[in-house]
């Protein structure tokens, strides 16, 4: 999927993810409300994985949407993957201008190459502010982490042979 817009939409109560986008280009989720209900099973508002790149959230408000609210990356079947060449979960990710309240963190980066969180908004998480994981341990799986503050969450890699750490600068939208 190319240039897809989601814009101006209310979701409220969903299993899952609200929007998951897997192998998504080009694409902007704008001005959304994401409400979460008690028993349903929640997991993120927004989810970017799969070889997603270039995708813009912005002006979105979060409310307890899930364990992670944002999930910028994740962990994708491989046979999923578009392009089925790509060496990440998520590229160039801009999340700019949110709302986040609640949930157990505001956003989680997993398996990200090159993401912007500017602008947003973090109102009582339950837990941790940020996570950044490495989920997926394939060859030659690219994993980018910089110099990052002590409330930020990063997990060890699972040991994968051939697993690199690349703390270049990122090359984002808006950059």
């Amino acid at each position: 999927m190319v240039n897809l817009t989601i814009r101006d939409c209310g979701i409220s109560g969903w299993g899952g993810q609200g929007i998951d986008m897997v192998g998504c280009h080009d694409s902007l989720v704008s001005g959304c409300r994401f409400v979460g209900k008690p028993n349903f099973t929640a997991t993120a508002g927004v989810q970017t994985k799969g070889g997603c790149s270039d995708i813009m959230i912005e002006k979105c408000h979060f409310i307890q949407a899930g364990e992670r609210p944002m999930n910028i990356g994740g962990s994708t079947d491989w046979r999923l993957f578009r392009p089925a060449s790509a060496k990440f979960e998520a590229r160039r990710i801009a999340v700019r201008d949110n709302t986040i309240e609640g949930s157990s963190c505001a956003a989680a980066f997993v398996g990200v190459d090159g993401a912007e969180f500017i602008g947003n908004t973090i109102l009582y998480p339950e837990k941790r502010i940020f996570r950044v994981l490495q989920e997926t341990t394939a060859e030659d799986f690219l994993y980018h982490a910089g110099s990052v503050p002590r409330i930020i969450v990063i997990t060890p890699p699972k040991s994968p042979p051939h697993w690199r750490r690349w703390s270049a600068p990122a090359c984002v939208p808006g950059r």
